[in-house]
């Protein structure tokens, strides 16, 4: 294919499985445009959480203030705790929207939202290090909780909360 730019030594990629030899030569010809286009992400077996690590020293070098950096980190934590091990090649873009819809029902929609942010600055750092082909994050919908009847009942009013009346 060419030579690694870092070590020097040729780069060598082998598959087999193809049930005819047609596949095979289809498979080799993608490969090869992906590898000539800069297109191709060679697989890693870097965990979500040694990225989340890896991305908040590089995050704190860019002179953002230390409150910044503990909010990302605690937002991330959420998002840690149902990808920490899982190889960062494996988050698909079901499975963090369905982390996102399980989280909206604990959280409120801003601090759902500002999950995702912090979710969002990691993996486009894996992206921009060519770490994965595409970012799961991407086209993701926020979702919204409805106040129902009930909620409205119960809860007070804005007037009740916020305003005092003179006596």
């Amino acid at each position: 294919m060419g030579t690694d730019p870092i070590t020097g030594k040729d780069i060598r990629k082998s598959k087999e499985g193809f049930l005819t030899q047609k596949d095979a030569k289809l498979a080799a010809a993608l490969f090869e445009r992906q590898f000539h286009n800069g297109e191709y992400i060679q697989p890693s077996n870097i965990k979500f959480g040694d990225l989340c690590s890896d991305w908040e020293r590089h995050y704190s070098s860019q002179g953002v203030k230390e409150s910044s950096l503990r909010a990302r980190k605690i937002a991330l934590n959420h998002i840690r705790l149902e990808y920490d091990n899982v190889v960062l090649q494996k988050i698909t873009k079901k499975a963090y929207q369905d982390t996102l819809d399980k989280l909206a029902d604990k959280f409120s929609n801003n601090y759902v939202s500002s999950i995702h942010t912090s979710a969002n600055m990691v993996f486009q750092y894996a992206y921009e290090n060519k770490l994965i082909k595409d970012t799961p994050t991407k086209d993701i919908k926020l979702p919204q909780k409805r106040e129902t009847v009930e909620d409205l009942e119960k809860g007070s009013t804005i007037i009740d909360k916020f305003l005092k009346k003179k006596n």
